[in-house]
């Protein structure tokens, strides 16, 4: 699966929903989704096209991911900055990092960023970069 390419929509709002919000699938429920405070959705949230709920994403992140020295071994601060930048008319660039890693030209090559992703609208751009937050430290973590 490859993240950078992956299109906003149900598809992805489920994969941030389990991912990165810790939704639980409910199979014996008629396929019904279960929030982390044990309420039942029918629906998962809109994260991908919903800026509003994509901050929630960016917010999650704050509060689960902590890595301490992968980024910069002088930093243990962790993942605790959302940067969201528009690039061009019609691009953004999201990424997730440590106060400490933030090169001053980042914006120039938001790419080479391990947590970092270009898309057509913020909340796309956010979903993205998330996810790969996520999945790198899962798979850090075996």
């Amino acid at each position: 699966m490859n993240i950078d390419e992956m299109q906003a929509g149900p598809e992805l709002d489920a994969l941030v929903a389990e991912k990165v919000m810790g939704f639980v699938w409910e199979k014996s429920n008629n396929g019904n989704w279960i929030h982390p405070n044990g309420f039942t959705l029918v629906n998962v949230p809109d994260y991908s096209t919903d800026i509003a709920e994509a901050f929630l994403v960016s917010q999650k992140i704050a509060e689960k991911i902590f890595i301490d020295d992968s980024l910069d071994p002088n930093c243990e601060k962790g993942i605790n900055s959302l940067a969201l930048v528009q690039v061009g008319v019609k691009d953004w660039c999201a990424a997730f990092m440590s106060d400490c890693d933030l090169p001053e030209d980042w914006i120039e090559d938001a790419n080479s960023l391990p947590f970092a992703n270009n898309a057509s609208t913020p909340a796309l751009a956010i979903c993205r970069a998330a996810l790969k937050v996520v999945m790198s430290t899962e798979l850090a973590n075996g």
